[in-house]
C-alpha cells in the first residue's frame, strides 16, 4: 500500500508539471497553419508547442484525432496574422485521402458578418440544409489528410491536411422575430491547411 502512495504521488506530479503554464519545457516540434474565413487569414507558425501562446498540436491517443489550431497571443513570435481564436477538427478514425463527416467548430466563424452560427447549414445557398447539421458539434466536413505523421522521438513528423470550400448558414438579420427565416443564404468561404505534430 505504501508504494501505491508513492507512484500515485510521483504520476500526479508528473502530470502537474506537464500540465504547469510556467512549464520551462515546453515541447519543441514544427507547426504551421492557415485558416482563411471570407477573405481574412489567421497563420502562425513555430517550432514549440506551448498551450499558453499560438500552437498546431493534434491528439491522436484516440481513435478519432483532435486538433487544435490556436492564436492567443499577436506578440510572439510564431504569430503571423489574423485575431486571436481557435479552431478545432475532429477526424473520426482518419486516413489518407479525404476523411468525411469531421467536425470542424471555431469562434473565428462568429466573426462572419450578419452569420447565425449554431444553427443549421447548407453546402449551396439556400438549399436544403445537411442532415443533423442543427447541432453545436460543428460544420462537418470533408477533410483531407496528406500525411499522418509519426509520433517518433527521434524524428517526429507532423500531421498534414487541408480543406477548401463553402457551406452556407442563416442569415442573423432574416432569423429574427418576425420574419425567423433560417434559410442558409449566408456563405462562408473557408481554407484550412496544417501541419500539426502529435501531442
Amino acid at each position: 500500500m505504501k508504494y501505491f502512495k508513492i507512484l500515485a504521488i510521483c504520476i500526479l506530479s508528473i502530470l502537474v508539471n506537464s500540465c504547469n503554464p510556467n512549464n520551462p519545457n515546453p515541447t519543441t516540434n514544427n507547426w504551421k497553419f492557415t485558416v482563411k474565413i471570407n477573405g481574412i487569414t489567421h497563420k502562425a507558425e513555430g517550432t514549440i508547442i506551448d498551450a499558453n501562446s499560438n500552437y498546431a498540436g493534434i491528439n491522436t491517443t484516440d481513435p478519432s484525432w483532435h486538433l487544435i489550431l490556436k492564436i492567443s497571443d499577436p506578440t510572439h513570435s510564431s504569430y503571423i496574422s489574423g485575431p486571436n481564436g481557435y479552431m478545432m477538427i475532429e477526424i473520426p478514425n482518419p486516413s489518407i485521402g479525404v476523411n468525411n463527416e469531421c467536425s470542424v467548430t471555431s469562434d473565428w466563424f462568429w466573426d462572419v458578418p450578419d452569420a447565425n452560427i449554431g444553427w443549421d447549414y447548407s453546402l449551396t445557398s439556400g438549399g436544403t440544409p445537411v442532415p443533423n447539421s442543427g447541432t453545436v458539434s460543428g460544420f462537418y466536413l470533408p477533410i483531407t489528410i496528406s500525411d499522418l505523421g509519426s509520433s517518433s522521438t527521434s524524428n517526429p513528423l507532423p500531421v498534414k491536411g487541408s480543406y477548401s470550400g463553402t457551406f452556407y448558414v442563416p442569415s442573423i438579420q432574416n432569423s429574427q422575430i418576425p420574419l425567423v427565416n433560417f434559410d442558409c443564404t449566408v456563405p462562408i468561404d473557408l481554407e484550412i491547411s496544417f501541419e500539426a505534430p502529435r501531442v
